[in-house]
């Protein structure tokens, strides 16, 4: 929701990324339906919040598929941050403990 809904190769982005379909809701600023809904849960207007979302949320037509190939890539990506980070843990954990002297 908010700006990034807004953007196409944003939502593209997520989707390839997380190698999931995204939905966009018609409304953009989702904090205030959020808000609604749990206030109806609490007022008993919805049992759940699943319940409430179903009634409140409508989405738009178009939903993100994930490009595998692209998902491929970052999932690639993914992995050698992941081996990066390891490698370089015992150097951040120096760098930490300089930062508390410091």
């Amino acid at each position: 929701s908010g700006g990034g809904a807004r953007s196409k190769p944003w939502l593209q982005l997520q989707a390839d990324i997380y190698n999931k379909p995204i939905k966009v809701a018609v409304n953009k600023e989702q904090a205030g339906v959020g808000a609604a809904i749990a206030a109806g849960v609490g007022a008993g207007i919805y049992a759940t919040v699943e319940e409430g979302c179903k009634q409140a949320i409508r989405y738009e037509e178009k939903i993100y598929e994930p490009n595998p190939i692209n998902h491929a890539i970052y999932e690639e990506y993914y992995q050698l941050f992941k081996d990066a980070y390891i490698s370089s843990s015992e150097v951040l954990s120096q760098v930490t403990e300089m930062g508390r002297r410091v």
